[in-house]
């Protein structure tokens, strides 16, 4: 302690002296006793008492210490020096000090003290100072022992008060939660490391029972300063001084791995596949894994608890063994066994049982019990011992010195040796008995017995001596990692051999080349055939490649390695091609190629080379031949049409002449000889171009419907002169529009209605379509069936129908006629078209005829009765009464397409019943001939009746119309039926708006001829379409001569003069653009007939061409009607033939008039109207479109007058009407000015006529 510093006054001195004195004498006998050291100084600091414990303590005796300055005994070095004066300063101004300090010994060593200074006062005054030194050097000792504990220890150590407060939190506990202590302490300890609602009332409640006393231990959860869990074990307990809590010890075990392996371990046991149990050391379950419930069928709940023998071997048989495994576990062993136990539902179960005991600190407490699920593997081990049972081969296993431990029966079979026979004994001794096998047999059973894969083709003997070609392989049988033997698989393939020395042999001798080729397309195998052919010898040849062989030259080589690398690929090859010989020269050959497989696997190809040199040969000779027949062919139909046309000709002229009865029947004898000729020599030209492969289809859109009825419309008069019934039935699902060529499509269908017709004496011929679609494209197969009800064909003569040539029967030819080539070319075209021909038939119940094509859809424009139902028709009850089934059937799906609600009836007597009795129609369709009651007698019985006077009444009729009858019909329909013109009937009937398309909006031309006589000439080089034409003329009562090409055109015009000349443009020897240039030149302009162009190729500037080379018109394929009878109405008459007398065709508008029956002339006359009424505004809306070049406006104002023009008969108006919508469709309106005037100069023309026949109408 430091002195004071002021003490002058020497007499006050001894008298605080004296008082210091007096009271250390106070305190003697409890310093004597006391253990702590105490030191009383003066107010100098120097020592008046020091009793023994300051003795013990500092090292220095009373005496030694009296009177010397405290300072200089115990602080002797400068710090402890200065700080014991600051003390002393402190004492002697009356504070109380208390400090933790160090001082120094008498022998210089250091001691920790804990210090306690306070003043001694006298009489109030002060006189020394009362210093106690407690020795605390062990206690700090200990002090920095336990903190260097906590700096180092691993767990996190936290102290806080009784509040919950931190007081210390040493480096784990920073590592562990990751708050730095300062940051830690002063912080209620679970708002750091508890945060989580949950784990904070855990914490409160451990604090709780710290405050009670109690110490805490448990597993659980704290949150680290970033919010994430971790796993700890807590152990937290108070500390108490005198019984009084003043802080609680908290430690915290990091068990986040432990934790997280426990977990693992718990999920492997729930997740484990193998059922896992615990028994306890009563056999009872304490653990019972997920998949223990699935093996055993016990819930967790049912199974703990129970003894383990009575839950899985309930059964007798099983009992002993699942004691003796229980036992034999509690006994400390390790039990490893394949056996069964039982499920719960009683059923068995295979096994593989692992047992082994479970020790806590040396001791047994249970054992664990593992059971796999081996029903498969026992399944399928099953199944293979009862393979090796019925396995073809032999199956033998043997150990490492090669004696045999397993023989199967296949085995057995091969090679003669029962089981018994051969177990134990040497393999090799079994099975190469014959020196020169033997060796080879060891060495081989040597290299399995080291392990190697053995395998390889060989023969072995037979108990009985023979030998067997077997092939062999070899495996090791590896049992623990340790080889313990071999296995041996012998395949008798005695078979495969003998057949592959068969094959050996034919390869050997086959006439045709043969290479086998690797995959690199190296020679590997060739033929002597291979040699002969290509000229080298096989050693030459193998190993080569096969291009360097056979395509040496140039020419041929990129076509030869393009197929080689096909069958590299695997693909197959087939081709007629050339290869070269080893000489150089090129051989004909036909090649296939293929690949050659091994286990699923292209190893190589083969390739077989066929000589066909003399194939070729006589290909070439017999194209020659067909080359020379072709063009005898073409010479003799020029010789014979040459002469035969000018019959026709003159044959034409003669019965445009005044004749009697008797000369005009000769006559048309002679020209229908003619025509039937001509038909023979085009059936054998048209015959002799396909067997020649000369015949080229077209492939352009067409219309379905047309195509099929204007087929139809060219047989149907040969029909209905027979008095049949002719109808056709298109699947509305059929697509509208094909692409293909119409003209041969049509040619089949005019073929087989023809026969059809011809071949039928009473009944119907009936015509169905239907189509199904192709996948993976827009194309459809059309199926195209030709029903009649004629005298059919034996059974025995169908084969003999489609060859060429050839009639069935020559009674038949005598009365029927025909060369027998229509069928042949007819099932030639439809293989052409991508079908097929054939024929179903009874004899005297009628044939059936069937063909189809395959044929890509276009589209189609959608005609007025194909569109959505017409409110006029929908809901309106039909009668339909008609002897004949298949048109009721049409009548009946087409009216109720539209909405419309059929009756139909066969019997007459029973549509009469319907109406006497009231049954309520809207309209009657009824058919002309029926045996029973005519439609005209029908007719007559229900206008009879009052309530149906008014029913309009449609007539069906193979005739045409009536001229008088004694009941107006509404309309006529003729046979076959069209739904365009069934639809038209249905919408004038009722009412509606008629919507004309074009095929129909044009005016009837049956009576042209009568209007406009002309002589006609057909220059055309295709049969069909010289047919088609003919017909189509022949329906607007034309009769026209044929020529097949310009020369034979230019000849016919030599003989006679025609006034209109149908001109195809192209055809053989000269075409029609020649022909048409030399008339021009041969003929002057009023000399010259009327040249129409007629040509399949629709391209922009074809018109242009014909045009230039002086043709008057032009018309394309496929024709049309109303495009033909447009074109030569175009054609200058004859002389002295009479001019149109009306700009308007009064037959025209007889036939409208009569199609509405009573309402006729007022319905006409009020249409007239009309139309008549909108003429100015069409001028105008021309007018102003031609000046704003609107040629949209164009079009569609030029077509809807030429429809209308065309209804009512003014053909010239809707012709001028056509030319300038063409015009304006192909993008130009050059001309359409002048064809503007001519249109209104006709138009006044056509006014005035109206106007009178409107008058006329109202009269």
């Amino acid at each position: 302690m430091g002195a004071p510093d002021n003490h002058k006054d020497r007499p006050r001195a001894r008298s605080v002296e004296e008082r210091l004195r007096r009271q250390t004498e106070g305190f003697g006998p409890v310093l004597e006793i006391s253990p702590t050291a105490i030191v009383i100084t003066d107010l100098d600091n120097r020592v008046a008492s020091w009793n023994p414990a300051a003795e013990r303590l500092f090292g220095y005796t009373a005496g030694e210490a009296a009177r010397r300055n405290l300072d200089d005994l115990v602080a002797q070095t400068d710090v402890l020096h200065a700080e014991a004066q600051e003390f002393g300063r402190r004492a002697a101004a009356s504070e109380l000090v208390q400090a933790t300090s160090r001082r120094t010994r008498k022998d210089g060593s250091v001691v920790d003290v804990e210090l306690l200074a306070t003043p001694l006062v006298a009489d109030g005054e002060p006189v020394g100072t009362f210093a106690i030194y407690h020795d605390i050097t062990e206690l700090n000792r200990q002090r920095r022992f336990f903190e260097a504990l906590l700096e180092v220890s691993p767990e996190a150590i936290v102290t806080t008060d009784p509040n919950d407060i931190v007081t210390s939190w040493n480096p784990a506990a920073e590592r562990l939660f990751g708050y730095a202590a300062e940051d830690a302490v002063g912080r209620d300890i679970d708002d750091l490391v508890a945060r989580r609602a949950d784990l904070y009332a855990e914490g409160k409640d451990l604090d709780r029972g710290a405050m009670a006393g109690a110490t805490v231990h448990l597993v659980t959860q704290r949150t680290r300063k970033d919010g994430t869990l971790v796993d700890v074990d807590v152990v937290g307990g108070p500390v108490t001084v005198g019984g009084e809590l003043v802080a609680k010890h908290v430690f915290y075990h990091d068990v986040t791995e432990l934790q997280q392996q426990k977990r693992y371990y718990e999920s492997l046991l729930e997740m484990s596949p193998a059922a896992i149990m615990i028994v306890d050391l009563d056999a009872r379950v304490t653990l019972w894994n997920p998949a223990a419930e699935r093996l055993l069928g016990y819930s967790r709940e049912e199974a703990i608890g129970r003894h383990i023998d009575e839950l899985v071997a309930n059964r007798p048989e099983l009992r002993d063994e699942a004691e003796d495994v229980s036992r034999r576990a509690f006994l400390g062993g390790q039990v490893h066994l394949v056996t069964r136990r039982t499920r719960k539902d009683g059923s068995l179960v295979d096994v593989d049982v692992v047992a082994a005991p479970i020790l806590l600190a040396g001791e047994q407490v249970a054992y664990y019990a593992m059971y796999s699920d081996i029903s498969e593997l026992q399944e399928q081990k099953r199944y293979f011992e009862s393979l090796l049972e019925i396995s073809p081969a032999a199956v033998v296993v043997t150990d490492l010195e090669a004696k045999v431990v397993s023989w199967n029966p296949g085995a057995e079979r091969i090679f003669g040796y029962s089981a018994d026979e051969a177990v134990g004994a040497f393999l090799d001794d079994l099975v190469a008995t014959r020196p020169d096998l033997h060796e080879e047999a060891v060495g081989y059973s040597e290299r399995a017995a080291r392990g190697e894969p053995v395998q390889g083709t060989g023969r072995r003997t037979r108990k009985d001596g023979a030998l067997v070609d077997v092939q062999m392989f070899s495996e090791p049988v590896v049992v623990s990692e340790e080889r313990v033997g071999f296995v041996v698989i012998y395949h008798d393939v005695t078979e495969i051999q003998r057949q592959k020395r068969y094959y050996e042999a034919l390869v050997e001798f086959s006439p045709v080349a043969i290479a086998l080729l690797a995959r690199d397309a190296t020679v590997t195998s060739w033929n002597p055939a291979a040699e002969r052919l290509f000229g080298y010898a096989a050693d030459e040849a193998i190993g080569r490649n096969i291009d360097d062989l056979v395509a040496a030259r140039d020419e041929i080589r990129a076509e030869s390695e393009a197929y080689t690398a096909r069958g590299i690929r695997g693909d197959l090859v087939h081709a007629i091609t050339r290869r070269t010989h080893r000489d150089g020269t090129l051989l004909d050959i036909e090649m296939f190629a293929a690949p050659v497989t091994v286990a699923g696997e292209v190893v190589g190809f083969y390739a077989l080379y066929h000589d066909i040199r003399e194939l070729q040969q006589a290909r070439r000779d017999a194209e020659a031949a067909t080359e020379a027949k072709s063009a005898f062919l073409a010479t003799m139909s020029h010789e014979i049409r040459t002469p035969l046309n000018a019959v026709l000709g003159m044959t034409g002229l003669l019965l445009d002449t005044e004749l009697s009865v008797e000369q005009r029947n000769y006559a048309e004898v002679t020209r229908s000889s003619g025509d039937a000729l001509l038909g023979v020599i085009n059936d054998i030209l048209d015959f002799s171009k396909i067997e020649a492969g000369r015949l080229d289809l077209d492939n352009a859109p067409f219309d379905l419907r047309e195509c099929v009825e204007s087929a139809l419309e060219l047989v149907a008069a040969g029909a209905l002169k027979k008095g049949l019934d002719i109808a056709y039935d298109l699947d509305p699902d059929a697509p509208g529009a094909l692409i293909g060529d119409v003209t041969r499509l049509r040619q089949v269908l005019i073929n087989l209605l023809n026969n059809a017709v011809k071949f039928t004496e009473h009944g119907e011929v009936v015509l169905t379509v239907t189509a199904e679609r192709l996948e993976g494209d827009d194309r459809h197969r059309v199926h195209f069936a030709v029903r009649d009800t004629g005298i059919g064909i034996p059974e025995d003569r169908i084969d003999r129908l489609f060859e060429s040539f050839s009639q069935l029967d020559p009674s038949t030819t005598r009365r029927y006629g025909g060369t027998g080539l229509g069928l042949a070319i007819s099932k030639r075209l439809a293989d052409l078209m991508g079908g097929t021909m054939w024929v179903e038939s009874r004899v005297g119940s009628g044939s059936t005829f069937h063909f189809t094509i395959d044929a890509e859809a276009a589209p189609a424009s959608v005609r007025p009765f194909e569109r959505e139902t017409p409110s006029q028709l929908a809901g309106r009850r039909v009668l339909i009464v008609d002897d004949n089934a298949t048109n009721r059937h049409i009548l009946v799906r087409q009216t109720e397409a539209w909405g419309m609600l059929p009756v139909e009836t066969e019997y007459p007597a029973e549509a009469l019943e319907w109406v006497r009795r009231g049954d309520p129609f809207d309209v009657a369709i009824l058919d002309m001939q029926m045996p029973d009651m005519d439609g005209l007698t029908l007719s007559g019985e229900i206008r009879r009746h009052r309530d149906a006077q008014a029913l309009p009444l449609v007539m069906l009729t193979s005739l045409g119309r009536s001229e008088t009858t004694p009941v107006e019909f509404a309309a006529y329909l003729t046979k076959p039926i069209k739904p365009s013109q069934l639809h038209d009937a249905m919408m004038v009937v009722f009412g509606g708006a008629l919507e004309l398309d074009e095929a129909s909006a044009a005016a009837e031309p049956d009576r042209m001829a009568e209007r406009l006589p002309l002589r006609i000439l057909v220059v055309e080089d295709n049969a069909v379409n010289q047919q088609l034409v003919l017909l189509m003329l022949q329906k607007v009562g034309y009769r026209a001569d044929v020529a097949a090409n310009g020369v034979e055109a230019l000849e016919a015009l030599e003989r006679q003069p025609y006034d209109a000349v149908l001109m195809d443009v192209e055809m053989p020897e000269m075409d029609g653009l020649e022909a048409t240039r030399r008339i021009h030149r041969r003929w002057p302009r009023e000399g010259r007939p009327h040249i129409v162009a007629v040509t399949a190729n629709a391209m922009q500037g074809e018109r242009e061409l014909c045009i230039q080379a002086g043709m008057d018109d032009y018309i394309a394929k496929p024709i049309h009607i109303d495009e033909l009878t447009a074109a030569l109405s175009r054609a200058r008459r004859r002389p002295g033939a009479p001019p149109p007398q009306s700009p308007v065709d009064h037959a025209v508008i007889g036939r409208l008039v009569a199609s509405l029956g009573e309402q006729g002339p007022g319905s006409v006359a009020a249409l007239i109207e009309t139309f008549l009424g909108h003429v100015p505004d069409q001028i105008a809306t021309f007018s102003t479109a031609l000046e704003q070049r609107e040629a949209d406006v164009i079009r569609r104002e030029a077509h809807t007058m030429k429809s209308n023009a065309a209804t009512f008969g003014a053909l010239r108006l809707a012709e001028l009407c056509r030319e300038l919508e063409a015009g304006v469709k192909a993008g130009t309106l050059d001309g359409a000015s002048d064809l503007l005037d001519r249109i209104a100069t006709e138009l006044g023309r056509v006014d005035d006529e109206l106007g009178r026949i409107h008058a006329e109408l109202r009269a």
